[in-house]
Protein backbone atom coordinates (compact mmCIF):
# COMPACT_ATOMS: atom_id res chain seq x y z
CA UNK A 1 0.00 0.00 0.00
CA UNK A 2 0.93 3.65 -0.99
CA UNK A 3 1.96 5.81 1.74
CA UNK A 4 -0.46 8.44 2.55
CA UNK A 5 0.31 11.99 0.19
CA UNK A 6 0.79 15.26 2.33
CA UNK A 7 -1.57 17.32 0.75
CA UNK A 8 -0.30 20.86 -0.55
CA UNK A 9 -2.20 22.28 -2.90
CA UNK A 10 -5.92 23.44 -3.47
CA UNK A 11 -8.61 22.39 -6.30
CA UNK A 12 -9.82 26.38 -7.09
CA UNK A 13 -12.15 25.62 -10.11
CA UNK A 14 -13.29 22.40 -11.92
CA UNK A 15 -15.30 23.11 -15.53
CA UNK A 16 -17.11 20.58 -16.96
CA UNK A 17 -16.78 20.09 -20.37
CA UNK A 18 -18.47 16.95 -20.67
CA UNK A 19 -19.45 14.25 -18.98
CA UNK A 20 -16.14 12.62 -19.17
CA UNK A 21 -13.92 15.59 -19.75
CA UNK A 22 -13.46 18.52 -17.06
CA UNK A 23 -10.60 21.09 -16.18
CA UNK A 24 -9.07 21.31 -13.30
CA UNK A 25 -7.52 24.69 -12.30
CA UNK A 26 -4.91 23.38 -9.03
CA UNK A 27 -3.15 25.90 -6.76
CA UNK A 28 -0.22 24.97 -5.16
CA UNK A 29 0.16 26.26 -1.52
CA UNK A 30 3.79 27.53 -2.45
CA UNK A 31 4.38 29.32 -5.68
CA UNK A 32 7.17 28.41 -7.38
CA UNK A 33 10.04 31.21 -7.37
CA UNK A 34 11.29 30.75 -10.62
CA UNK A 35 9.13 32.37 -13.49
CA UNK A 36 7.59 31.28 -15.73
CA UNK A 37 8.54 27.83 -13.41
CA UNK A 38 7.53 24.68 -16.54
CA UNK A 39 7.83 24.80 -20.08
CA UNK A 40 5.08 23.90 -22.70
CA UNK A 41 4.75 19.83 -22.39
CA UNK A 42 6.05 19.69 -19.06
CA UNK A 43 3.92 17.42 -16.43
CA UNK A 44 3.18 17.46 -12.79
CA UNK A 45 1.94 14.44 -10.68
CA UNK A 46 -1.42 15.11 -9.11
CA UNK A 47 -2.57 12.66 -6.46
CA UNK A 48 -5.23 11.69 -3.70
CA UNK A 49 -5.66 9.57 -0.96
CA UNK A 50 -8.53 6.94 -1.16
CA UNK A 51 -10.41 8.08 2.18
CA UNK A 52 -13.27 5.96 1.20
CA UNK A 53 -11.00 2.83 0.60
CA UNK A 54 -8.26 3.73 2.67
CA UNK A 55 -6.74 0.03 2.21
CA UNK A 56 -5.93 1.08 -1.43
CA UNK A 57 -3.84 3.85 -0.12
CA UNK A 58 -2.98 6.84 -1.88
CA UNK A 59 -2.89 7.42 -5.97
CA UNK A 60 -0.62 9.30 -8.23
CA UNK A 61 -0.14 10.02 -12.01
CA UNK A 62 1.29 12.21 -14.18
CA UNK A 63 -0.93 15.02 -15.83
CA UNK A 64 0.31 16.93 -18.98
CA UNK A 65 0.13 20.82 -17.86
CA UNK A 66 -2.45 22.84 -20.23
CA UNK A 67 -1.63 26.38 -18.12
CA UNK A 68 0.47 28.63 -20.21
CA UNK A 69 3.87 29.26 -18.73
CA UNK A 70 3.35 32.62 -18.42
CA UNK A 71 0.32 32.74 -17.06
CA UNK A 72 -0.08 33.41 -12.88
CA UNK A 73 -2.65 31.93 -10.47
CA UNK A 74 -3.96 28.11 -10.92
CA UNK A 75 -2.37 25.48 -13.09
CA UNK A 76 -4.56 24.18 -15.43
CA UNK A 77 -5.07 20.77 -16.49
CA UNK A 78 -7.46 19.40 -19.11
CA UNK A 79 -8.52 15.38 -17.47
CA UNK A 80 -10.69 12.82 -18.93
CA UNK A 81 -12.75 10.41 -16.51
CA UNK A 82 -11.49 6.74 -17.28
CA UNK A 83 -14.51 4.75 -17.46
CA UNK A 84 -12.94 1.47 -17.48
CA UNK A 85 -10.25 1.81 -15.49
CA UNK A 86 -7.03 -0.76 -15.49
CA UNK A 87 -6.88 -0.39 -11.34
CA UNK A 88 -8.87 -0.69 -8.05
CA UNK A 89 -7.76 2.45 -7.44
CA UNK A 90 -8.08 5.32 -10.36
CA UNK A 91 -7.19 8.96 -9.86
CA UNK A 92 -9.88 10.10 -11.87
CA UNK A 93 -12.79 8.70 -9.80
CA UNK A 94 -11.48 10.24 -6.73
CA UNK A 95 -11.11 13.86 -8.84
CA UNK A 96 -13.99 13.66 -9.73
CA UNK A 97 -15.52 13.44 -6.85
CA UNK A 98 -13.82 16.81 -5.68
CA UNK A 99 -15.28 20.06 -5.40
CA UNK A 100 -13.98 23.86 -5.48
CA UNK A 101 -11.60 23.99 -2.29
CA UNK A 102 -10.53 20.20 -1.64
CA UNK A 103 -6.98 19.83 -1.03
CA UNK A 104 -4.86 17.41 -3.54
CA UNK A 105 -1.24 16.37 -3.84
CA UNK A 106 0.72 18.37 -6.80
CA UNK A 107 4.23 18.10 -7.65
CA UNK A 108 5.78 19.26 -10.78
CA UNK A 109 8.05 16.71 -12.83
CA UNK A 110 10.78 17.77 -15.20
Amino acid sequence: MAKPLEYNATLKERIDLTDALSIFRVQPDQQPEKSPWFTPGQYCVLGMNNATQPELGSVRRSMSIASAPEENGPTEFYIRFVSKPESENPLTHLLWKLKNGDRMYMRAVA
